[in-house]
């Protein structure tokens, strides 16, 4: 699934659910792209059998071991303009992924030490740190993407994954 949607830092421009390589990435509003593996995703439903309720805990909170069914995104639906509805191997559909969790949750490393605000002070006020914060993003980013790669080559799917990354960047080329 890729999906165009609007601009912002908490609304993605672009959805991509690459079922094949177990990735779900997502780029944002303000230029910044996220890439979650399946199991990272499906540790972070949100929904009340995973989570708990009522003040009990829910199933994730006991640390179970999550089986290959468990992990396999089958497909993922909008929930109006704010969320995502993963379905997963096993049937499980009741978690809706809110964009600002996701954004919140973003696995890079700038994003799990830092807050957005501070990065975006550092950005406009034109503190060196913000280069290299940038630069550490970055260099995780093109790690994913290499390692995208040789799932794809190891798969023999690199035409696929070859495909989909260019349908992706292509619209980011000024003509």
């Amino acid at each position: 699934m890729t999906t165009a949607l609007g601009a912002g830092s908490t609304s993605p421009i672009s959805i991509h659910a690459d079922r094949a390589a177990g990735r779900l990435d997502i780029e944002w509003g303000d230029g910044h792209q996220t890439s979650f593996d399946t199991t990272t995703l499906r540790w972070l439903c949100p929904c009340a059998f995973c989570r708990g309720e009522a003040g009990l805990p829910g199933w994730l909170d006991s640390g179970p071991t999550l089986s290959s069914e468990q992990t396999r995104l089958v497909d993922v639906a909008l929930v109006g303009g704010y969320a995502i509805a993963p379905t997963w191997g096993d049937g499980h559909h009741t978690g809706y992924y809110t964009f600002e969790s996701l954004r919140h949750h973003c696995p890079c490393p700038t994003c799990t030490k830092f807050e957005r605000a501070y990065v975006h002070h550092l950005v406009r006020s034109g503190e060196i740190l913000s280069a290299m914060l940038m630069t550490q993003h970055n260099l995780w980013f093109y790690q994913q993407l290499m390692q995208g790669l040789r799932d794809a080559i190891t798969e023999t799917r690199l035409t696929a994954f070859a495909a989909v990354f260019l349908s992706r960047y292509r619209r980011l080329r000024t003509p």
